[in-house]
């Protein structure tokens, strides 16, 4: 790692190192035998980016350089590579984690911490894409700073806390508007399958209105072979494109397995229960328009495929049932757990309860919820698209501040 990173914050004022900044002092070691459920909480660095992860606490004797009090300034060198106030009340620190002293006379502490962030955020940048990500003490103390005179350090300081804080205030917002966006889709569907109208409806068994289930081909993916749809591909309740593997069968299987227009696909086994039942309806037209030849696609093994009859069903319609929360129950009540895993099988799926309008009665119902999940679909994007914005100017600020520019 070299300086590089930091020279390039110059904006006028000197540089100086962290080293001649600042002590900073590791956290000590604990083994899992000092673990116990009273005492002072270990400071992790999963308690520092998670305000709700869990404390493991401890009962010895505390050295005064490892204890942390509220204000302290912390900064986690490995994994999260980050810079804290601590604000919970007095712990103990574990390793990983630097306990900043400051000298006071030099520089302050809510400047150096603004400074820590954008040295740290600029690191992550350089070891993006590491399996792990950590910095050692003399590559750290090794950087450099700019140092204004401590008056304007203050005044920048108090600039960056208000303009975080008017920051945090719009992410937060943004943040609820994404949520309320993505909880659109399940709002229109209870209002079709939790309807009055819906409750007069006759119903069938999935079983009697599907030609055929069929389990998937166990065979391995290779580079050679016939496009095959996996568990991936499918668990959006719809057809998730964006890596399709290949796999070798027989004519004889490919005949089996190969998917039409109107098949709908279940994730049959998945370690978690909100994925298993999720389905999607095969559509030649989305391949298509993806570059990929859909005349002959299969599915793995992991999937259940169920033709609909002609004339009976929707399989459109099906897979809006099941996205539903009335039919995402029917499914976990149809459930069985074996070794961590969540399964449903064809019996299973032959056995749930549907919904049965007139086809007529389908076909207006589809055309309302395409209409109204395509417009939550947008606006979800929107509203990511606003969100990702905010969360990248507190990075464009501190760049800003320590360039001069604030």
């Amino acid at each position: 790692m070299s300086v590089e990173i930091a020279r390039k914050l110059i904006g006028g004022w000197p540089m100086v190192r962290l080293g001649d900044l600042a002590t900073y002092i590791n956290g000590r070691p604990f083994k899992p035998s000092d673990w116990g459920t009273v005492g002072l909480p270990i400071i992790r660095i999963q308690n520092l980016t998670d305000p709700l992860a869990h404390f493991n606490r401890y009962m010895g004797p505390v050295s005064e350089r490892n204890f942390v009090r509220d204000g302290d300034l912390l900064v986690s060198w490995s994994a999260s590579l980050d810079a804290f106030i601590w604000r919970r009340g007095d712990a103990i620190l574990n390793q990983h984690i630097f306990k900043v002293e400051e000298d006071a006379s030099l520089v302050d502490r809510q400047y150096l911490y603004f400074a820590l962030r954008e040295v740290m955020g600029e690191i992550r940048k350089q070891t993006h894409g590491a399996t792990m990500k950590h910095i050692n003490k003399p590559e750290f103390e090794a950087f450099e700073i700019p140092l204004p005179p401590i008056l304007e350090q203050q005044r920048i300081a108090k600039a960056l806390k208000r303009k975080l804080a008017a920051i945090e205030g719009a992410r937060r917002a943004s943040a609820e508007r994404v949520e309320a966006a993505w909880a659109l889709p399940a709002a229109y569907l209870r209002e079709v399958f939790e309807s009055e109208e819906a409750r007069k409806w006759p119903d069938a068994t999935l079983g009697e209105v599907v030609d055929e289930f069929r389990y998937g081909t166990s065979n391995k993916s290779m580079d050679t072979g016939y496009v095959t749809l996996r568990i991936p591909n499918v668990i959006g309740n719809t057809l998730d494109l964006r890596e399709i593997k290949t796999v070798p069968v027989t004519p004889a299987e490919l005949d089996r397995l190969r998917l039409v227009d109107r098949d709908l696909l279940f994730v049959r086994t998945n370690g978690s229960p909100d994925n298993v039942g999720r389905c999607a309806v095969f559509q030649s037209t989305m391949l298509e328009t993806q570059g990929i030849d859909s005349r002959d696609v299969i599915y793995a093994s992991y999937l259940i495929r169920a033709r609909p009859k002609h004339g009976m069903v929707s399989a459109e319609f099906l897979q809006y049932y099941f996205q539903s929360d009335a039919g995402r129950e029917s499914i976990l009540e149809n459930c069985v757990t074996t070794a961590g895993q969540y399964n449903i099988n064809t019996q299973g799926l032959a056995g749930l309860r549907i919904p049965l309008p007139a086809l007529v009665t389908q076909e207006v119902l589809l055309k309302d919820l395409r209409m109204r999940c395509d417009r939550a679909l947008t606006m979800q994007r929107l509203m990511k698209q606003e969100l990702t914005g905010i969360e990248s100017l507190p990075a464009s600020l501190l760049r800003q501040a320590f360039s001069g520019a604030l």
